[in-house]
């Protein structure tokens, strides 16, 4: 038993070898690494979903009133009253905005759509492909998919 205390004795006294700096500097870059990747995704995730929020608003118009109602009784702290009030302008407000914008659309359309194919006529072939897709992405988006 001795022999056992001994040998531990000895092992403790035996001084372990230096920490490499290379092992340091791999932590740092694995921790460095791993914080980017984060941050990268929370970046990518908000972006994603307010660009997702504000699609989904556009092609929603209905529900733009009580969207916005909410966001201002929260925002301001208004009264049930004063919710009610708000709620009635906004609602009356807004449908003449859509109007407008209903009454506008196919002059906005044809605009786009003249736009579209005049860059269209400077592109590539190559050039032309990308432009169509990133165009009925954004017909998509804003006029609810109709050319």
């Amino acid at each position: 038993m001795s022999e056992q205390n001994s040998s531990i004795d000895e092992a403790a006294k035996t001084p372990l070898p230096p920490r490499s700096r290379n092992r340091h500097l791999l932590v740092v870059v694995i921790g460095l690494f791993i914080f980017g990747c984060g941050f990268v995704i929370g970046v990518g995730t908000t972006l994603f979903a307010g660009h997702r929020i504000k699609v989904h608003a556009m092609q929603h118009p209905e529900k733009m009133p009580a969207n916005v109602t909410k966001k201002l009784e929260r925002h301001l702290k208004l009264s049930s009253e004063q919710t009610k009030q708000v709620e009635k302008i906004v609602h009356q407000r807004l449908a003449i905005v859509l109007e407008i914008r209903e009454k506008n659309l196919p002059r906005l359309k044809e605009e786009f759509n003249l736009m579209e194919e005049e860059i269209a006529a400077v592109l590539d072939e190559r050039q032309q492909k990308k432009w169509k897709k990133h165009c009925d992405h954004f017909r998509k988006m804003m006029f609810h998919g109709g050319p």
